[in-house]
């Protein structure tokens, strides 16, 4: 009998038959001279068929009936099977070049031993009864609690009944067993230790852990051993095969256990913990009884949504990605007592800090940034724009009023006629679908463009109304569209503010709502030219080792608001990167004059 494997997704269309439709990693396009009459034969196969009827089958010659099936039989697309028993069978199906038939025939020998039914494997059962593994033997002294309730799989009816004794109900088939283990010796008396092909370990005790890992070190424990275990809002789970890794993970525990430190914890494993803890070891199980996948382990990531399932470099690779991951959350670094270039600004050493030649040499800096250590700062010019900024008077209600499409539709139409048609289509598939602008409470206030494969991305979580939602989206458009000529941050925030200025100063001839959008635009960026010298200024006063100068030079802010300056530079210093805004410094100094123009237009002076 031939059955085709229904379960591929098969679809015919205008490219030819498609399988494992959907799937970007398994799709596959069959082209023929005949995408019909083939698909046709495809839909007789959904019946199986005996190679006699096959034979009959009028619509395709011999030779093209014995190609088809050829290429069905040499992809695994077909199956000598007359029904799919069970999901799992038909899940299995679904793995290229998988025997299913030996793969269900190792999951219904599989024996599996486990100890404790807890918070990490209570739910496991549920899921290796699924899977089609009956063979099972728990073990636990531990009765059914009112607090076991919210993360395990018990009900208010099992209190006060043992763990086990409530799955031996519920699951006919297991051996339960009612007792406590504290050691590898102990459990080989309580059952035949090498007739299983798992022990999964869900104990809560160290003692045991640290047994089953010598044991397995030892190779006394020759099948593989699963531990599972959770901290806060994390659970990693694990299938240790070999001595080494039993090895690794045992200096681990003794490393935490014999750190003489002292503890406060209590446990926080909830139903996720749980389910996941479950859901990992089963797959786990599964992929090493299939050898569909050498996974050895699981993680999950509750705070950030991260969760993880495959081998030892799989997971390097996972971690590698989730620095990028990790930037866009709040929660992101590690304990980290390094320091700095510049750091922890106070009001008793701001003008006493000093780098050492040592420290000034390994600054690094740029040709640029050498440069406007021995230039002088526009104080005249910004003396000026600080007055000609109080003459603006901004309408809140009509500016309010401004609506963000308005402003997003705007913008695709000046970058179609300023640019070429793959930039301006570039810019509306991000203003369409590739904006992250909505603040959680585990999201990191950002503005910032990423690329991913050939896709831009723009993080806007960094604004506090409307209007600067729309003053971060356009500023980040603009990024995009000179994203191929350089990466060179100076000449980016150079082109980027030539073309704010263009725009918004283009767009305050449609109406009032615009015009206000202009004068606010012009206020913000020169605010920030303003608060930016004053930092820059600073931090070359300490590169140079001359902060009394800053002082004389800035002697209203040292007198009268030094409050505000420490905060204003502890705000704004990049710690890491030394005058870091100085491309957006230089990009208002190359636009100086333009801004001037507009600012005295909108300030009627």
């Amino acid at each position: 009998m031939f059955r085709l494997k229904t379960e591929l997704f098969w679809v015919l269309n205008e490219m030819g038959i498609e399988v494992f439709y959907q799937n970007k990693q398994l799709n596959r396009l069959i082209v023929t001279d005949k995408d019909e009459q083939v698909f046709e034969f495809l839909e007789f196969l959904v019946t199986p068929r005996t190679i006699n009827e096959i034979k009959k089958y009028p619509n395709l010659t011999i030779i093209e009936k014995d190609h088809i099936l050829t290429h069905l039989i040499n992809n695994n697309y077909i199956t000598n099977s007359e029904s799919t028993n069970s999901r799992t069978e038909a899940f299995l199906n679904t793995y290229p070049q998988v025997n299913n038939d030996n793969i269900l025939n190792k999951i219904s020998n599989c024996n599996i031993l486990i100890i404790g039914v807890g918070t990490a494997t209570s739910y496991l059962i549920e899921i290796l009864y699924k899977i089609g593994i009956k063979n099972i033997t728990v073990i636990d002294g531990d009765i059914v609690e009112q607090k076991n309730l919210q993360a395990q799989i018990y009900n208010k009816d099992d209190i006060g009944k043992f763990k086990v004794e409530v799955l031996k109900k519920k699951y006919n088939d297991i051996i339960s067993i009612v007792d406590f283990v504290y050691s590898y010796d102990q459990l080989c008396k309580m059952v035949t230790i090498n007739k299983f092909n798992y022990v999964v370990n869900g104990a809560d005790q160290i003692t045991i852990m640290r047994s089953l890992l010598e044991a397995k070190k030892k190779n006394m424990l020759r099948c593989p051993l699963i531990e599972s275990g959770y901290g806060v809002l994390q659970q990693n789970t694990s299938i240790i095969h070999s001595k080494q890794k039993a090895e690794d993970t045992l200096r681990q525990l003794n490393t935490i256990t014999n750190s003489g430190y002292r503890w406060i914890i209590s446990n926080s494993g909830s139903i996720f913990n749980s389910i996941f803890s479950a859901f990992s070891i089963a797959k786990l199980i599964f992929d090493d009884i299939g050898e569909i996948s050498y996974s050895t382990s699981g993680f999950a990531d509750f705070l950030q949504n991260r969760y993880f399932i495959g081998s030892d470099l799989d997971r390097e690779y996972f971690e590698m990605f989730s620095e990028e991951l990790h930037e866009n959350q709040v929660y992101t670094s590690e304990l980290n007592t390094s320091k700095g270039w510049l750091y922890n600004i106070t009001k008793s050493n701001i003008f006493s800090l000093k780098l050492s030649e040592q420290d000034r040499e390994q600054l690094s800096l740029t040709d640029i940034e050498r440069h406007f250590l021995f230039s002088s700062l526009p104080y005249e010019k910004m003396k000026n724009i600080e007055l000609s900024l109080e003459h603006i008077v901004i309408n809140d209600d009509v500016l309010n009023n401004i609506k963000y499409q308005s402003v997003v539709d705007n913008l695709i139409i000046y970058v179609e006629e300023m640019f070429e048609s793959n930039i301006s289509k570039r810019i509306k598939n991000v203003l369409n679908k590739n904006i992250i602008d909505t603040l959680f409470k585990n999201t990191k206030q950002q503005l910032k463009t990423i690329k991913i494969r050939n896709n831009w991305w723009i993080i806007n979580t960094s604004y506090k109304n409307n209007i600067e939602k729309i003053l971060n989206i356009v500023h980040e458009c603009f990024h995009i569209v000179y994203w191929d000529v350089t990466q060179d941050p100076y000449l980016h925030e150079k082109f980027v503010m030539n073309n704010e200025l263009a725009f918004y100063a283009e767009l305050s001839k449609e109406n009032d709502q615009y015009k206000e959008l202009l004068k606010k635009y012009l206020v913000i960026r020169s605010q920030q030219f303003l608060s930016n010298s004053t930092v820059l200024a600073y931090e070359k006063a300490v590169v140079t080792n001359n902060l009394n100068r800053f002082q004389i030079e800035f002697n209203d802010l040292v007198k009268n608001r030094l409050n505000l300056l420490v905060e204003l530079l502890s705000k704004k210093i990049n710690c890491s990167i030394p005058f870091y805004l100085l491309k957006y410094y230089n990009a208002y100094s190359d636009n100086i004059y333009k801004f001037k123009q507009l600012i005295e237009e909108e300030g009627n002076l």
